[in-house]
Protein backbone atom coordinates (compact mmCIF):
# COMPACT_ATOMS: atom_id res chain seq x y z
CA UNK A 1 0.00 0.00 0.00
CA UNK A 2 2.94 2.44 0.60
CA UNK A 3 4.58 2.19 -2.84
CA UNK A 4 1.06 2.50 -4.26
CA UNK A 5 0.64 6.12 -2.37
CA UNK A 6 4.18 6.86 -2.93
CA UNK A 7 3.41 6.56 -7.20
CA UNK A 8 0.44 8.38 -6.73
CA UNK A 9 2.04 11.56 -4.73
CA UNK A 10 5.06 11.53 -7.46
CA UNK A 11 2.05 11.39 -10.22
CA UNK A 12 -0.13 14.49 -8.35
CA UNK A 13 3.43 16.31 -8.18
CA UNK A 14 4.34 15.85 -11.77
CA UNK A 15 0.75 17.12 -12.65
CA UNK A 16 0.73 19.87 -10.32
CA UNK A 17 4.35 21.51 -11.87
CA UNK A 18 3.47 21.10 -15.44
CA UNK A 19 0.13 23.54 -14.48
CA UNK A 20 2.50 25.88 -13.19
CA UNK A 21 4.58 25.91 -15.98
CA UNK A 22 1.55 25.91 -18.43
CA UNK A 23 0.71 29.16 -16.15
CA UNK A 24 3.92 30.93 -16.41
CA UNK A 25 3.72 30.56 -20.19
CA UNK A 26 7.18 28.91 -20.55
CA UNK A 27 5.49 25.95 -21.82
CA UNK A 28 4.30 26.97 -25.55
CA UNK A 29 3.24 23.61 -27.91
CA UNK A 30 3.63 23.71 -31.51
CA UNK A 31 0.28 24.57 -32.81
CA UNK A 32 -0.05 20.90 -34.95
CA UNK A 33 0.55 18.55 -32.47
CA UNK A 34 0.91 15.69 -34.82
CA UNK A 35 3.65 12.90 -34.86
CA UNK A 36 5.05 13.49 -38.06
CA UNK A 37 5.76 17.14 -38.21
CA UNK A 38 7.79 16.07 -34.97
CA UNK A 39 9.32 13.04 -37.16
CA UNK A 40 10.12 15.56 -39.71
CA UNK A 41 11.46 18.29 -37.24
CA UNK A 42 13.92 15.58 -36.03
CA UNK A 43 15.48 14.60 -39.37
CA UNK A 44 15.79 18.11 -40.29
CA UNK A 45 17.42 18.53 -37.24
CA UNK A 46 20.28 15.27 -37.93
CA UNK A 47 20.39 16.68 -41.35
CA UNK A 48 21.57 20.14 -40.90
CA UNK A 49 23.72 19.01 -37.57
CA UNK A 50 25.59 16.61 -40.05
CA UNK A 51 25.87 18.72 -43.13
CA UNK A 52 26.60 21.49 -40.92
CA UNK A 53 30.35 21.19 -40.64
CA UNK A 54 31.14 19.66 -43.75
CA UNK A 55 28.74 21.41 -46.45
CA UNK A 56 31.88 23.42 -48.27
CA UNK A 57 32.80 19.96 -48.99
CA UNK A 58 29.25 19.07 -50.48
CA UNK A 59 29.09 22.44 -51.99
CA UNK A 60 32.33 22.00 -53.81
CA UNK A 61 31.79 18.54 -55.13
CA UNK A 62 28.57 19.36 -56.68
CA UNK A 63 29.91 22.26 -58.57
CA UNK A 64 32.72 20.31 -60.09
CA UNK A 65 29.84 17.89 -61.54
CA UNK A 66 28.11 20.41 -62.58
CA UNK A 67 31.47 21.91 -64.30
CA UNK A 68 32.39 18.47 -66.01
CA UNK A 69 28.97 17.62 -67.19
CA UNK A 70 29.59 21.26 -69.20
CA UNK A 71 32.56 20.57 -70.17
CA UNK A 72 31.20 17.16 -71.60
CA UNK A 73 28.73 18.62 -73.58
CA UNK A 74 31.01 21.00 -74.88
CA UNK A 75 33.21 18.81 -76.32
CA UNK A 76 30.42 16.58 -77.93
CA UNK A 77 29.59 20.35 -80.01
CA UNK A 78 32.79 21.39 -80.71
CA UNK A 79 34.86 18.09 -81.03
CA UNK A 80 36.59 18.93 -84.32
CA UNK A 81 37.92 22.18 -83.76
CA UNK A 82 38.92 20.76 -80.03
CA UNK A 83 40.83 17.87 -82.26
CA UNK A 84 42.59 20.82 -84.72
CA UNK A 85 43.52 23.04 -81.26
CA UNK A 86 44.97 19.90 -79.59
CA UNK A 87 46.67 18.62 -83.28
CA UNK A 88 48.55 22.27 -83.74
CA UNK A 89 49.03 22.42 -79.78
CA UNK A 90 51.15 19.31 -80.17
Amino acid sequence: MHEKERKKDIIMQHATIVTQIRRLNVYKPHSCGCDVCDQIAVVERQVFDFFGFMWTCIVVNFVQIIVVIAGLFGVCQDRAKIVVVVSISR
